[in-house]
């Protein structure tokens, strides 16, 4: 079941945003798929976490923000305050109207390298080079694009859109003052546990929906090839693991938004894990699917190649041992929000099958998750704001 615009109770939400903004003070609120609600976490005490080694989220509850870098701190905002759609917000408003103004640092200012389509193809042609020399098998491209951003209003009525547009997906929207405030809506999980039950998603291979059915999709070698070696991936750290009891589902297709994508599951007993959650998620992070094969050899290609830094993107967010589950995912489909920009953030899996070109164009059908939801909610705010 999803969530609609009314259920969102974005007068609410905005208030309570608006209070966290103003102050800043950490918060973090996200729609978990199919769900009917939207959770607040707000730390109006005290300093988000940092946590120096993942191994330490087992003992940790709140959401988690883990960087791409495995060198990068990972943050927890605690659960002081918690906030669900359609019950009342007043206490929580009324501590907040208490709260001074956050002396955290706020996070640095931030040179964003984007990159020309002709930069971005001749990075693909260069990935290709280390495949054909066999120093690796896959790597992962992104790219930044920076979008203009004129209004602060707004950010509340893009998460709201976000959850309504893709109630698929984990939509999220935090601020953190050392790194600044990020959004997405990704479909790819990590790592969930829920009812004694943990799963984990291969999700590799992209196509856009093009007004066909599912039915109609397609796939060709090199996304097979691409879900094929981010499945290998995870079944060989399952199994490093000793979780040979699992059961696999797919690959089957998978709609988010105006994309499709390959996607197998994999589900076990959670009690398998042995409280070596952390431990997991170390060993999946980054997955082939965000960073390539093998791990190592792909990330210093990654490096070598991108002239940006990833920040947050392709690292992992989402609640920790929070109301009794950990849901973890993949971030994808996500945006850095800038005082003048939104920074997108995309990217595409490399093989030696991949035609630059056809890259470029995927990393820009994956912004349309985000980028249409930003121009809508921008000229609905225009039309208001001038009457025209």
């Amino acid at each position: 079941m999803g969530i609609d615009q009314d259920n969102c109770d974005e007068i609410t939400l905005r208030l309570l945003h608006q209070s966290c903004f103003s102050k800043t003070i950490p918060f973090a609120s996200f729609h978990e798929p199919g769900s009917d609600k939207i959770t607040t976490i707000i730390q109006h005490i005290g300093e988000p976490l940092k946590l120096n080694r993942l191994t330490e989220l087992d003992n940790v509850k709140g959401f988690v923000a883990a960087p791409y870098s495995p060198t990068g701190t990972t943050y927890v905002i605690e659960p002081n305050l918690v906030h669900t759609s359609c019950t009342p917000a007043d206490e929580i408003l009324e501590a907040l109207a208490h709260v001074t103004k956050s002396s955290m640092a706020d996070s640095p200012a931030t040179t964003i390298y984007e990159a020309s389509q002709q930069e971005f193809e001749d990075q693909v042609r260069s990935m290709q080079q280390e495949i054909a020399a066999g120093n690796i098998t896959k790597a992962v491209l992104s790219r930044i694009k920076l979008h203009p951003r004129t209004t602060n209003e707004e950010i509340t009525a893009i998460f709201c859109s976000l959850v309504e547009a893709y109630p698929d997906a984990f939509v999220y929207l935090f601020l953190i003052p050392e790194v600044g405030c990020w959004m997405g809506a990704t479909p790819e999980p990590l790592l969930t546990i829920a009812n004694n039950s943990a799963e984990t998603v291969s999700l590799a291979g992209t196509q856009s929906m093009d007004n066909r059915s599912l039915s109609q999709i397609t796939w060709q070698g090199k996304e097979l090839k691409e879900q094929g070696i981010v499945t290998s991936y995870i079944e060989d750290v399952l199994n490093c693991f000793g979780i040979d009891e699992y059961h696999k589902e797919g690959p089957s297709t998978h709609r988010a938004g105006n994309l499709v994508h390959l996607k197998t599951n994999f589900l076990f007993n959670a009690a398998q894990l042995k409280d070596r959650m952390g431990l997991l998620v170390k060993a999946l992070q980054p997955t082939p699917s965000v960073c390539g094969l093998p791990k190592t050899a792909a990330r210093a290609v990654v490096e070598k190649v991108e002239l940006h830094n990833r920040e947050f993107y392709t690292g992992f967010i989402g609640p920790v041992n929070f109301n009794g589950k950990t849901l973890l995912y993949v971030n994808l489909r996500c945006m850095r929000i800038l005082e003048h920009a939104f920074a997108f953030f995309v990217g595409a899996g490399i093989t030696a099958e991949s035609i630059p070109q056809k890259e470029w164009e995927e990393t820009g059908q994956k912004m349309m998750t985000l980028l249409s939801v930003v121009n809508g909610i921008n000229s609905n705010y225009e039309f208001i704001k001038t009457g025209n």
